[in-house]
């Protein structure tokens, strides 16, 4: 696994993320938590999500790496959770036009 990691970009930790919270807390939210181990780390958003209203909560017997302990579990929950919002968005509607790569018609590569 070690092979194939990579650095941490240091933007994430130092550019500010802006964003509407009223408008993000009517989007549905997931969250995957890995507890075996459950990565200590974390237990700040372990503990912010599940006193939040609005979350689905999934839990993976798994450590903090799942795409790569638990690949099957993890594609089965973005699966199903995607599955769940594919009708709420316009271009995901059964009969929406669709580009080669998958995403809606004139998405993408120019």
């Amino acid at each position: 696994m070690e092979r194939r990691q990579t650095p941490q970009p240091g933007g994430t930790y130092e550019e500010a993320l802006h964003f509407d919270g009223g408008r993000w807390a009517t989007r549905p939210r997931t969250y995957v938590d890995c507890t075996a181990p459950a990565l200590p780390t974390i237990d700040l958003s372990r503990r912010l999500v599940r006193s939040q209203p609005g979350w689905e909560l999934v839990e993976l017997a798994t450590g903090h790496d799942p795409m790569v302990s638990a690949p099957d579990e993890l594609v089965a929950v973005l699966l199903e959770v995607a599955g769940r919002q594919a009708g709420r968005w316009p271009c995901c509607r059964q009969g929406a036009a669709r580009s080669a790569h998958g995403g809606p018609a004139g998405a993408g590569a120019a």
